[in-house]
């Protein structure tokens, strides 16, 4: 209802960086969306504190192996086993 609306979509980074659900989402509606709506962007990824999508990664990625806030992800599972 958000997109019909023209409205954007606030993503938290976690979801937008590391969800396959999310991910899919994205895909499919940004395939759908017509040739006049190119310049549109449905999505916002709110990025926690951080100036780009850059230091977003590294803030999560930096978490990986953090004992009181782990970062585990669930497209890279391997991400936490270091062997």
């Amino acid at each position: 209802m958000t997109l019909a609306l023209g409205r954007n979509v606030v993503v938290p980074q976690s979801y937008a960086f590391d969800s396959t659900g999310f991910l899919n989402v994205a895909r499919t509606v940004l395939q759908v969306r017509n040739s006049s709506a190119t310049n549109e962007h449905p999505f916002r990824i709110h990025l926690f504190g951080v100036d780009s999508f850059e230091g977003a990664i590294s803030s999560m990625l930096s978490r990986a192996f953090d004992k009181n806030r782990p970062f585990v992800s669930s497209l890279l599972p391997e991400l936490h086993n270091p062997e």
